[in-house]
């Protein structure tokens, strides 16, 4: 090979890397032309801001005020996007042993020993679905009611502990996959809840797992009923 076929090879190689470097030079400025841009415009604030909220933003849920014989309460979305509930439920009393009280006179029948004869009830909270598809906004609350804790109008609780299960998801789709992103890095939860004493039809946020401190702050703060057995059994 001569000298100026060998030249000419070492040219075009020279050449090509060049072009190459020149190349991914050019890319590496448009990156940061774009970086520049979205940083300027205030784009990229946008969506760190929005990433931030995801992971310190949450949704909660707060006992208002009695309202009759129910509850009004509020539900936060403390997030960026709309949520929408998938899934409200109030779970009542199952076999703790409660105390109501009686809110007038009433007459009850005896069995054939001369014993009242309880009367049936339910919980009519135990039902409220009303709240499932309710989309909350954006940084928003949503005011709502939940029914009484009895069906009978003459009864009112006076200790009793009540769990809420609910489950939110984002209304936007593709926040839904970002979300369950989110989920499965343990970044995020769409199910949540709250537990609460019901002390003389106030609703008290709680971590207790026994029936026994509601009936013990009922107990503590009404003398009338303090030599009752329930009472005495929890002193």
């Amino acid at each position: 090979m001569s000298r100026k076929s060998k030249k000419a090879k070492i040219r075009k190689k020279s050449s090509k890397k060049y072009v190459a470097h020149a190349r991914a030079e050019a890319q590496a400025n448009k990156s940061v032309r774009l970086f520049s841009f979205l940083a300027g415009s205030g784009f990229l604030l946008v969506v760190l801001t929005v990433a931030y909220q995801y992971l310190s933003g949450d949704a909660s849920l707060e006992y208002v005020q009695p309202v009759g014989r129910a509850y009004e309460f509020k539900l936060t979305n403390n997030t960026p996007s709309d949520k929408v509930v998938l899934r409200f439920r109030v779970d009542p009393p199952g076999n703790q042993q409660v105390m109501y009280e009686t809110t007038k006179d009433i007459y009850l029948p005896l069995d054939s020993d001369g014993r009242v004869i309880p009367p049936v009830s339910y919980v009519p909270a135990a039902e409220f679905e009303e709240l499932d598809g309710q989309i909350i906004s954006a940084n928003s609350s949503f005011k709502f009611r939940i029914p009484p804790l009895s069906n009978l109008s003459w009864m009112r609780p006076n200790a009793t502990i009540v769990n809420i299960h609910y489950q939110l998801e984002s209304s936007n789709r593709l926040l839904q996959l970002f979300e369950r992103a989110l989920a499965i890095f343990g970044f995020n939860s769409n199910e949540y809840s709250s537990k609460y004493i019901v002390i003389d039809n106030y609703w008290i946020p709680s971590q207790s797992e026994s029936i026994e401190e509601a009936v013990r702050i009922y107990c503590r703060e009404n003398s009338d009923t303090v030599s009752t057995k329930l009472c005495m059994e929890k002193r």
